[in-house]
């Protein structure tokens, strides 16, 4: 039995209670949130190029968030000399900051800090907020060319100087502008202003120092100069492409003037000729017309003051050329003999003193000795040969004979018209002044047979050559300087340097036993003398 009112209590308590369980029901069946997996779009139009101001810029259009759409949240741009790809995208280098994209379609540009000359290639990802990145973009390539100068050399300065060199210093500059190392120097000397506008007629330095790092101190001597001359310097910087600095500050130096004696003083009017240094370096032979016309004697003179030659020969038809032993015990000479109707020249020797008696060593009658030099050794002779003036020119022929006579052995034929022979320290080569190939010049001819080399080329002659006491240098007599002038050449070939600089002419040199000074026939006012002069 029900009381009253128990039914409407217990109705609105059911109620109730199907509100509460509608309100506390499990949503486990509402679909969750789904997360973000699309990434933004792969660029397609990255672009590079340089501006006018020589920077990288990078073009490209924004990606959006996914795909094409929205905004994406961050870029990664890198760079690599190599190709870039998926596979090497880690890599490359990373542009530091490269920038914050903007809406989907937009126009991006970077430039991109200073990263060096050469050929870049360039690529670009982008990511959303979720982190999914992009593919890669197109690889754009860029090549960047170095278009700046290294800077100008402002503080070159010449420090100090020798008969034939000056000292140069200046700062080096750097590759690019005052930064880096420039590749290159380029230096150029002149014996008038240097300016821009004569450069390139000025004489290049051929072996210029390597340039060092920006700011660090060069130094540079500069050699084969003439003495006694003032000189004008200027120098120009490159680097690797080729970019070259504006012409330096120019600076001048004075070479210093040589020692120069005079040994004889020649009444005339020939002189005296043909020097000849003695292996002990305190005298000098050579030949003179003093006491008659024409009539060469050999005479002997101390090599320091005071100098009082002292006559050795009384041949009736003079003597000619004298060469001292390696023992400093004989002269060979060539020794002038009438044998009717002509005057022969034969190869002589004799001590170096007044009194001692001659020996013809060997003669080629009627063919004319020209000139001899001894072997290092001192126990050969080797002379040329050629057939005397007034008869039909003939060949040249060498030969060497024993010092103390017999048969002649020949040693090269034909030489051609042959100026002057001398045989090396070593012994193993005969310099010889010919006009084999049609104007004078240096050969050096090797004794144990085999082709010669040419050791001087010009059109101008060059004659007379000396062998350096240390075999590696050779002095000669040339005209390419107008006049007769006394040069000095490498024995392994290259450009000579010019040793005197008179007015007149100067030829037949001897050096001295140390090689420091040079023995020569010089003439003044057309009348020859023995002078002496350092070269080192």
């Amino acid at each position: 039995m029900r009381m009253p009112g128990w039914t409407a209590i217990t109705d609105a308590l059911a109620t109730c209670v199907v509100f509460l369980c509608v309100g506390c029901s499990d949503d486990s069946t509402t679909p969750p949130t789904p997360s973000d997996t699309t990434p933004p779009a792969a660029a397609q139009d990255l672009s590079a190029r340089l501006t006018s101001s020589g920077q990288i810029l990078l073009g490209w259009t924004a990606p959006g968030d996914d795909q094409m759409e929205g905004t994406a949240t961050s870029y990664e741009i890198r760079y690599a000399a190599a190709a870039i790809s998926e596979a090497t995208w880690a890599q490359a280098t990373q542009v530091a900051f490269p920038g914050t994209p903007q809406t989907a379609g937009r126009l991006e540009q970077l430039l991109v800090p200073d990263i060096g000359f050469g050929e870049w290639r360039f690529g670009l990802k982008s990511a959303d907020e979720a982190g999914n990145r992009s593919l890669l973009s197109n690889v754009v390539a860029l090549t960047v060319l170095d278009s700046i100068a290294p800077s100008q050399i402002t503080d070159l300065r010449a420090t100090g100087s020798t008969r034939t060199t000056v000292t140069l210093e200046w700062t080096a500059p750097g590759g690019n502008g005052s930064t880096g190392r420039a590749s290159e120097y380029l230096i150029r000397y002149a014996t008038e202003e240097i300016t821009a506008a004569n450069w390139e007629q000025a004489t290049a330095f051929g072996s210029p120092p390597s340039p060092a790092e920006a700011g660090v101190s060069e130094q540079l001597e500069v050699d084969g100069l003439l003495s006694s001359t003032l000189y004008f310097f200027g120098i120009r910087s490159r680097d690797a492409q080729g970019n070259e600095a504006a012409l330096s500050n120019t600076v001048s130096k004075a070479t210093l003037s040589p020692t120069v004696v005079r040994v004889t003083s020649s009444p005339g009017p020939i002189g005296a000729y043909f020097p000849h240094w003695s292996p002990d370096g305190t005298q000098i032979a050579f030949n003179a017309d003093w006491d008659q016309q024409f009539r060469d004697q050999l005479y002997i003179v101390s090599s320091i003051a005071p100098f009082n030659p002292t006559r050795i020969t009384n041949l009736p038809e003079g003597a000619l050329r004298p060469e001292w032993s390696p023992d400093g015990g004989q002269l060979a000479f060539i020794g002038l003999r009438l044998i009717d109707p002509i005057t022969v020249r034969e190869l002589w020797t004799m001590g170096p003193s007044p009194f001692s008696v001659p020996f013809r060593v060997a003669s080629h009658n009627p063919d004319a000795i020209q000139f001899s030099a001894w072997s290092p050794d001192g126990q050969t002779l080797a002379y040329s040969v050629h057939t005397p003036i007034g008869l039909p020119p003939g060949p040249t022929i060498m030969y060497t004979v024993a010092a103390g006579g017999g048969a002649p052995t020949l040693l090269a034929d034909p030489l051609g018209e042959v100026s002057g022979i001398d045989w090396s320290p070593d012994g193993s080569r005969i310099a010889i002044g010919s006009d084999r190939d049609g104007d004078y010049e240096l050969w050096l001819f090797p004794i144990a047979g085999g082709e010669p080399v040419q050791l001087t080329d010009n059109p101008a002659t060059d004659v007379r050559p000396s062998w350096s006491p240390d075999g590696k240098r050779v002095a000669f007599g040339s005209d390419r300087a107008g006049t007769f002038d006394i040069w000095v050449v490498s024995a392994s070939g290259g450009e000579p340097t010019r040793v005197t600089v008179g007015a007149g002419h100067e030829l037949d040199s001897s050096w001295s036993p140390d090689g420091k000074r040079l023995a020569y026939g010089a003439q003044e006012n057309g009348i020859s003398d023995i002078w002496i002069q350092d070269i080192e």
